[in-house]
């Protein structure tokens, strides 16, 4: 058994621990600290056991073919690709040879500005320009 909080028992590393508790007279405590384990897992395992319940709440997994092992390898491997490819996609969006990196995205629905906005932007230019040459006079 490995050590840590990701630990797996087996059924029969289960079964033989409660028997310890159940059947030897042991207490817990002294049972999981022989063991080297949480004494608070072994106390659920009891509590099932003298209730009648199995004491592996899940079924125990199933080996993997090679073919369910090279399906799931492929599936994260597509969906890596799909990231890098979203990655370079946004690369591309970046305008070549600025300074600043500046993104344009093309698959956007609205204007960044109405007709209103250009009208005002443009007599605003062209007062300023008036303003210059009446100066420069």
């Amino acid at each position: 058994m490995k050590a840590g909080p990701d630990r797996r028992y087996t059924p029969e590393f289960r079964d033989s621990a409660v028997k310890q508790v159940i059947e030897g007279g042991r207490s817990v405590a002294a049972v999981a600290r022989s063991l080297e384990m949480s004494s608070k897992s072994l106390a659920n395992w009891v509590y099932r056991a003298r209730k009648g319940q199995q004491l592996v709440k899940r079924a125990p997994a199933q080996p993997v073919s090679e073919l369910e092992a090279e399906l799931s390898r492929l599936r994260q491997e597509n969906a890596k690709l799909k990231l890098e490819k979203e990655i370079l996609k946004r690369q591309q969006r970046t305008l070549p040879g600025s300074r600043c990196e500046v993104r344009v995205d093309r698959e956007a629905s609205t204007n960044l500005c109405d007709d209103d906005d250009v009208r005002v932007a443009v007599g605003f230019a062209q007062r300023t320009q008036r303003r210059r040459r009446s100066s420069a006079l």
